[in-house]
């Protein structure tokens, strides 16, 4: 099955609202969707620096679980 198309800033809200709506992560600031990357399955990541995003733990484990499953459902367009 086709993957849906989505824009940088529709990803970015969507794995943002997840996450604060999940309980974890009421006070993440902000993330950057990177990509695209055309020759890997995956099209889309969040850029994961040190101390880029100052959030917790259980935070950070949920961001990944909501990464994971959003990839698996859309593609980055090429925005």
């Amino acid at each position: 099955m086709a993957k849906e198309f989505k824009t940088r800033g529709e990803l970015q809200k969507l794995v943002l609202d997840e996450a604060r709506n999940s309980g974890k992560c009421s006070d993440v600031p902000d993330i950057v969707i990177t990509g695209p990357f055309p020759s890997r399955e995956l099209t889309w990541d969040i850029r994961k620096q040190p101390g880029s995003m100052v959030v917790s733990v259980d935070c950070t484990s949920e961001i990944d679980k909501i990464v994971r499953r959003l990839q698996v459902m859309f593609e980055l367009s090429g925005d």
